[in-house]
């Protein structure tokens, strides 16, 4: 599940334990469900995620075992320069996904062409929902990867030499 963090969830996230799980103690000791394994997007704000409970600012590249900060900000900053990361990814993935930000947004052609040329298929959609799908994709071992654009762009990130 990705939690959307906002001033209403945020206050329900810490009254609601204390008014629903009174006495349950460890709520983790009754899942049916072991610990996520490798990357495993837990929340996303406006400005960027939190991966595996670490905050990522900005954009973010993340694979089955590994999440990069990624100097993409806002969708005119996808060129093909961007995304050549993904394409030196060893082992190879078979599916990009790739979040637009808070809505669904087509990825420029030149990024698609050039990600077929890797037998690399591509997927758009929101950041939240792209990351959702990583999870799912992820916890089926696919090999897949995601490319995730922040629904805000972020303060700058990375500072040029």
């Amino acid at each position: 599940m990705i939690r959307v963090a906002s001033s209403v969830t945020r206050s329900l996230g810490r009254i609601a334990p204390k008014l629903f799980c009174r006495g349950m103690g460890d709520l983790d000791q009754y899942t049916i469900y072991d610990k996520a394994e490798g990357t495993y997007f837990e929340e996303l704000d406006e400005e960027g995620f939190l991966i595996n409970g670490d905050y990522y600012k900005g954009g973010v590249l993340a694979f089955n075992d590994i999440a990069l900060l990624w100097d993409v900000n806002k969708l005119e900053d996808l060129t093909v320069d961007s995304i050549k990361p993904v394409t030196l990814y060893n082992p190879s993935i078979d599916m990009l996904i790739i979040g637009t930000g808070k809505v669904t947004a087509p990825v420029p052609k030149d990024v698609v062409d050039y990600l077929h040329k890797f037998g690399i298929s591509v997927e758009s959609m929101s950041s939240s929902t792209a990351a959702a799908n990583f999870n799912f994709m992820h916890d089926d071992k696919a090999r897949v990867g995601v490319a995730l654009i922040p629904e805000q762009p972020a303060e700058k990130v990375f500072e040029s030499a």
